[in-house]
């Protein structure tokens, strides 16, 4: 630097222009922070707005109407339906009344007990 073609600045010292090791390095943290975000908003949502719904049971008819010893068909409309569900709202289950002592469950059968 030559003290007479370029004298010293006067006043207060201006920050370098961005260089490309800077600008990258900026761009990197953008991008991770929005990545975090990505990831983070959903697993946060989920672990905070977990609600269990309470279980309500559904009447399908009275011990009466299901013969011991017989399977019937009950169909009924799914109780956490939408509007929008249409003819999948309504659905049926196999009930079979096996009487009052038993109460035997099976893993590979859908069970309903009267």
């Amino acid at each position: 630097m030559d003290p007479v073609s370029d004298p010293p600045p006067s006043g207060p010292a201006l920050d370098p222009p961005l260089g490309r090791r800077s600008f990258l390095g900026w761009l990197t943290y953008g991008l991770g922070a929005v990545a975090a975000a990505a990831v983070g908003i959903p697993v946060i949502g989920y672990l905070f707005g977990a609600r269990k719904a309470p279980v309500k049971w559904l009447s399908v008819g009275r011990v009466t109407d299901f013969p011991q010893g017989q399977t019937r068909l009950v169909t009924f409309d799914n109780p956490i339906s939408q509007p929008w569900d249409g003819m999948v709202a309504h659905t049926g289950v196999f009930v079979r009344y096996e009487g009052r002592d038993e109460r035997e469950a099976d893993e590979t059968k859908a069970h309903t007990f009267l």
